[in-house]
């Protein structure tokens, strides 16, 4: 169990945080994080095959919109669409660190705790 005092500086109160669901909570974000990037893996590459299959060039009635433009709409796509998936991929990175973060956190807690109460054992 995880002890912080409130931080309200007239308050007296303790809140607690059972360490059963700091590792439920993070277990679930690992679980969350796997599917999402399961399923961000597929969405990923239909959107990649859709960009190079039917989207190579455009050229509105055959004329060549600018030179600013090259006539490749799926350079522009990507310009948008990259990024985009790279915040996607880091925030499942971030949300994996912080679910293990915790889980170490209860685990780091747990052993102190064994190891306070060991050492008032009488032998």
């Amino acid at each position: 169990m995880v002890r912080v005092k409130d931080t309200d500086i007239d308050s007296t109160d303790v809140i607690s945080y059972p360490l059963t669901t700091i590792r439920e909570v993070a277990n679930e974000i690992l679980t969350t994080v796997k599917n999402a990037r399961t399923k961000h893996g597929s969405s990923w590459s239909i959107i990649q095959q859709y960009m190079t299959a039917c989207a190579p060039t455009y050229k509105p009635l055959g004329v060549s919109p600018s030179l600013m433009w090259n006539d490749n709409v799926q350079t522009h796509m990507q310009d948008v669409l990259n990024p985009h998936e790279k915040r996607l991929t880091d925030s499942y990175d971030w949300l994996e660190k912080f679910a293990n973060a915790l889980l170490d956190m209860a685990n780091e807690v747990e052993a102190t705790d064994t190891q306070v109460a060991n050492t008032y054992k009488t032998e």
